[in-house]
């Protein structure tokens, strides 16, 4: 008898769950029909995710529009990444600045720090770093983590400003705290290059496994340096790989180029020449110079591909443009220009 009284129960408590779900979409619309611009926002993100609704982009967008033109910061932001990433609208990086800065001028961090990105990259407006750092600086004193590592990068590569490595730890130590991995992974390197701290590789290595472990590219292949190396730890040529795979599969080229070679000469993994060529070509193309050394030798003597001077020629010619010099002591050697 209470299971059949429990049951009873829940189906109730779901109808009237129901009952009152629909009730709470009813309100949002009648509000946001009335002007409402908070619920015309609210309405925007019942149709942006389909909740309640049938999921419909472009009827997201003119809620948000409504919304963002009333003045809603939240509205304002969201049309920004609808502009950015195309979702019901197309892509114009223009709207996007604009709707971004018109939240970041209401003091929405996220936009601060969007805003401070599109200054810095030129992205639908013209580079300016000087307003850059101004929004990213406003983001920043807010507490915004990403705003805080891209400062400390700043500050840490002395783009058009001179490099100022107190400050760039700085930045980074306030974005690490916050579990930022751009964060980490930038204390990782100043312990690493002992730069504005004493040098400390076994400090370098904790802080790229924090970054590693949330998927930062190139903490995992600097993770994997460590190990082939054995800095800061116990050298493992195993370990080195996976760590250089997992950097590679996330794009970053100096791990393809070495998960390549790692190979191309079998270490800590079996010799697979198809595998090789695939990562040195994948590094070659985004113009790695050991890259296209190495994947021109493989040409040359016909390593997992089939020899061709052509490519060889092709392939060292760009390497040592690129500054390796191995290369072009192979180029002199065999006289390639005459190939």
């Amino acid at each position: 008898m209470k299971k059949i009284i429990l049951f009873l129960f829940l189906i109730l408590s779901s109808i009237l769950t129901q009952d009152s779900f629909a009730q709470n979409i009813e309100k949002i619309k009648d509000h946001a029909e009335k002007g409402d611009a908070n619920a015309q926002y609210v309405w925007g993100l019942r149709y942006f995710d389909g909740e309640g609704v049938a999921k419909d982009y472009q009827e997201a967008v003119k809620w948000f529009k409504k919304a963002a033109e009333r003045g809603d910061d939240k509205a304002q932001f969201k049309l920004a990444l609808c502009y950015k990433y195309g979702d019901g609208v197309s892509v114009d990086t223009k709207e996007m600045v604009k709707w971004f800065g018109k939240a970041a001028e209401r003091g929405m961090a996220n936009a601060q720090y969007l805003l401070g990105i599109c200054y810095y990259d030129g992205d639908g407006i013209s580079q300016n770093y000087n307003e850059a750092l101004q929004w990213l600086v406003k983001a920043e004193k807010q507490g915004h983590a990403k705003a805080q590592a891209k400062l400390g990068m700043h500050y840490y590569q002395g783009i058009a400003t001179p490099k100022d490595i107190n400050k760039a730890i700085g930045y980074f130590s306030k974005a690490a705290v916050q579990g930022n991995a751009d964060g980490e992974n930038g204390l990782g390197f100043c312990y690493y290059n002992g730069e504005g701290v004493d040098l400390n590789f076994k400090e370098a290595v904790r802080w790229f496994k924090k970054a590693a472990a949330q998927g930062n590219a190139n903490a995992e292949y600097k993770l994997g340096m460590c190990y082939s190396n054995g800095t800061g730890l116990k050298k493992n040529e195993r370990k080195a790989v996976e760590w250089f795979t997992k950097a590679a599969i996330h794009g970053h080229e100096y791990a393809q180029f070495k998960l390549g070679v790692s190979y191309l000469n079998g270490t800590a993994v079996p010799k697979d020449y198809a595998e090789a060529t695939k990562w040195l070509r994948i590094a070659a193309e985004k113009g790695n110079a050991y890259a296209q050394y190495n994947l021109g030798l493989c040409y040359y003597y016909g390593t997992g591909v089939r020899k061709s001077m052509k490519d060889t020629r092709e392939l060292m010619k760009l390497s040592f443009e690129n500054g390796c010099k191995e290369a072009k002591v192979f180029w002199d050697k065999h006289e390639l220009w005459k190939q």
